[in-house]
């Protein structure tokens, strides 16, 4: 029989090496979750810049650049969309996004046309849903969610590496700020 100080040791060692893998893998969310009241669609006007994340899974990151104007429903403009990720590349492709208020937040739908890429084929659509309000890190106004990105098959080997068309991942958006540039 293994004497209680061992036993006891050892549980110690292994829930100390699992939360340190736990920590190692970035389990926890990204980006944190805004404060204070969500913006109004005149204060979405004006430059925000960010990064979509779609994770370690299919190793992308593209940074974001979004130009906004704000009408009587929606918040729209052109959305530059670039390679920052490891191994991602390429001249930025233009888009839009349109930010239109949902409960406490905005619901998002971003559009890449075809034509707007090297391949007249590629193109991109994405929808998600963001919270948005004031970093609980600095006085920034932020937008963090969950969007989709679907890309039609021309775009894959060009703006990305796997045959997987479709990226869902984790999305972060700055008031007055340029693309993040790492992922």
């Amino acid at each position: 029989m293994i004497p209680f100080w061992r036993r006891s040791s050892f549980g110690t060692i292994c829930a100390a090496l699992v939360a340190g893998v736990m920590a190692g893998c970035n389990l926890q969310p990204p980006f944190q979750t805004p404060v204070g009241p969500t913006p109004t669609l005149s204060q979405l006007a004006g430059s925000w810049g960010g990064r979509f994340d779609a994770g370690r899974a299919v190793d992308h990151c593209w940074g974001l650049e979004w130009t906004a104007t704000q009408d009587v429903t929606n918040a729209t403009g052109r959305l530059r969309i670039g390679g920052v990720g490891a191994g991602v590349t390429f001249n930025p492709v233009v888009g839009t996004m349109t930010a239109t208020p949902s409960g406490s937040g905005f619901t998002l739908a971003l559009t890449v046309p075809p034509g707007a890429t090297s391949n007249p084929a590629c193109s991109m659509t994405g929808t998600g849903t963001v919270s948005a309000g004031r970093s609980p890190e600095s006085p920034e106004t932020i937008m963090v969610g969950k969007v989709t990105l679907e890309w039609t098959a021309a775009c894959s080997g060009f703006l990305y590496r796997t045959s997987i068309n479709t990226h869902s991942g984790d999305f972060l958006l700055v008031k007055d700020d340029r693309a993040h540039p790492g992922c």
